[in-house]
C-alpha cells in the first residue's frame, strides 16, 4: 500500500533524477570543450581564435555552475 510519504519521496527522486542527468550533460560538454581546445591548441594559437574560445568555455562553464546552484544539498 503507497502512503504519502513514499508518493513523495518517488516525485522527490524523480525531479533529482532529471537535474543530476542535466549536470552529468552540461559537465561532459564542459570537458569535451576542454579537450578539444588542447587537441587543438596549435591551430587556435595560429589562426587567433583564442577569444572566441575562452568565451565558448566560460560559457559551458556558466551552464554547468548555474544548474549545480539549482540543485539541492547533499543533505536535504
Amino acid at each position: 500500500m503507497l502512503t504519502y510519504q513514499s508518493i513523495f519521496y518517488g516525485v522527490l527522486l524523480q525531479s533529482l533524477v532529471g537535474l543530476n542527468f542535466v549536470q552529468e550533460k552540461r559537465e561532459a560538454d564542459f570537458r569535451y570543450g576542454l579537450v578539444r581546445v588542447r587537441e587543438n591548441a596549435e591551430s587556435i594559437a595560429f589562426y587567433g581564435g583564442e577569444s572566441s574560445e575562452i568565451k565558448l568555455l566560460l560559457q559551458r562553464f556558466k551552464q554547468s555552475f548555474d544548474n549545480y546552484s539549482v540543485q539541492p544539498p547533499l543533505w536535504w
